[in-house]
């Protein structure tokens, strides 16, 4: 019996941010409650089709001194949806020049 293919759905904020100060607190926060009245779906979805669900985190980090880091971390509220769905959460960082 062959893997099944590999099944991605992204959700990624409309705007590139540069510039500010990126906080993944509230931008978790902003995406949970836009999904949280899908959790149901989610898990049928997961059960159907065999599927993950990841939270992932890809942040470009500039290497100049003079620009703010990224606040990264997730409320209580973020990682009990997060769960209750089955989801993990990957974060990738990257330096830019």
């Amino acid at each position: 019996m062959q893997d099944s293919p590999a099944r991605s759905v992204q959700f990624t904020p409309a705007t590139y941010i540069k510039q500010e100060v990126v906080d993944i607190y509230e931008m978790s926060d902003v995406l949970v409650a836009q999904l949280r009245p899908y959790s149901a779906a989610i898990l049928d979805a997961k059960n159907k089709f065999n599927l993950k669900s990841v939270l992932e985190v890809v942040l470009r980090i500039t290497v100049d001194d003079s620009m703010p880091t990224p606040a990264i971390g997730f409320n209580p509220e973020v990682i009990a949806f997060l769960s209750s769905v089955g989801a993990s959460i990957d974060i990738d960082t990257y330096r830019n020049p």
